[in-house]
């Protein structure tokens, strides 16, 4: 872990992020990834939390005071989705995996360094960084208020694209594990260690519990969910890969239709109908949005919510209403405005809508009559006029 300051602002809040670079990643590697993903990671949320709309990312005087008080970066290199408690090597790997353990040694070291006199611990993280905080919330929280007693202090978890399905995947490679395979493979390798309630849930199988959907009904802290309905690192998990046949559409369709469903519980979620993987280290993480609101103003709105449960507050006169869930009507990957570019994964190249809709395999007649135009009008239409009509349709 590294540290930015010696001691926390009474009162603050605390941001801990878990970094990630997916089960491959070495130990060597962490320092040489850690700066620019954290400082993006860092001051976006304390964007958030602050009100802020914009901070320099790359000027470092203006953020001193904020580097050096509440946040701390935690490289990702135990490969293990931060579960792991194995501390010596089996008789079949050289390896420790620790994740689990760094996590709440982390907590502990900074007790001392100010965590005791902080008003919430802010966890995020992306990708497998995002599971991490799903496994390792309530254990958090059980350490701060039963172990140390400190029930003042408001755990917090932010997940970024680390909510996954455990689906049956759309080939079966005979090169490689199945994606349930090496989950079931992964919790006995790294000795994990997920939520006591969930696994109550699952006592033959808890290694379910390393999925989101159902870990998230036995939490007892609040998390933010944000999760792209067309997960690339799930196409990847279920061998999907880059989408060019009507197959590969169909099966990625019902993804996103089977993510949709999971969140049927969850209160705080932003979920875009878009192809991509995380958001928080991505320099345009503000762009996208739902309904006209941005990720930043939905997790602003998140946190003054939990302000008011615990505090006299009244919204601002002319302020809209928080709106906790925020997901995506339209079914069609990459419908909404904001999605990050698609591009074809032979030549490169950035795919309009209409080359996207044709790669679905549909009849392009059809869709036209679907929406009311003629295929003339269809073929001619520009980007965002196709799609609003897309919105329209879907709302």
């Amino acid at each position: 872990m590294e540290p930015t300051g010696n001691v926390l602002y009474s009162g603050g809040i605390l941001f801990v992020f878990l970094n990630t670079s997916g089960f491959t990643n070495l130990l060597y590697t962490a320092p040489h990834r850690r700066r620019l993903i954290f400082k993006r990671a860092f001051i976006r949320i304390f964007m958030v939390q602050h009100g802020a709309d914009r901070v320099a990312i790359n000027n470092k005087q203006q953020c001193m005071t904020i580097w050096a008080s509440s946040e701390l970066f935690v490289p990702y290199c135990s490969s293990d989705t931060w579960s792991g408690t194995r501390s010596r090597p089996s008789s079949d790997t050289k390896f420790t995996f620790m994740g689990a353990t760094i996590v709440s040694q982390v907590v502990r070291d900074l007790l001392p360094l100010g965590l005791i006199n902080a008003s919430t611990l802010l966890l995020a993280g992306s990708s497998a960084g995002g599971t991490g905080v799903i496994i390792n919330m309530d254990h958090v929280k059980a350490l701060l208020h039963d172990t140390f007693g400190l029930r003042q202090i408001e755990i917090r978890g932010v997940s970024d694209s680390g909510w996954f399905l455990d689906r049956a995947p759309y080939t079966v490679d005979s090169h490689s594990l199945a994606p349930l395979d090496a989950v079931r493979k992964g919790l006995v390798l790294w000795q994990g260690r997920v939520s006591s309630r969930c696994q109550q849930n699952f006592p033959d199988e808890p290694w379910r519990c390393y999925f989101g959907y159902r870990s998230y009904p036995t939490l007892t802290a609040p998390l933010f969910v944000f999760q792209w309905l067309f997960d690339e690192a799930q196409m990847t998990a279920d061998n999907v890969g880059a989408p060019v046949t009507k197959q590969q559409w169909d099966y990625i369709h019902k993804m996103g239709d089977s993510l949709r469903h999971s969140f049927h519980n969850v209160t705080a979620l932003f979920a875009p109908s878009c192809i991509s993987h995380t958001v928080l280290t991505k320099k345009d993480w503000q762009g996208v949005k739902i309904n006209e609101v941005s990720l930043p103003q939905a997790l602003r709105r998140k946190a003054n919510r939990r302000r008011e449960q615990r505090s006299v507050w009244s919204i601002k006169e002319g302020e809209e209403t928080c709106q906790q869930r925020l997901v995506e009507r339209c079914s069609w990957p990459q419908c909404n405005h904001s999605c990050p570019k698609l591009h074809n994964p032979f030549t490169g190249e950035e795919m309009d809508f209409i080359e996207l809709l044709k790669s679905f395999g549909l009849d392009m007649m059809s869709v036209a009559n679907a929406l009311g135009i003629d295929i003339h009008t269809l073929n001619n239409m520009d980007h965002e006029e196709l799609l609003n009509l897309l919105t329209q349709q879907a709302n």
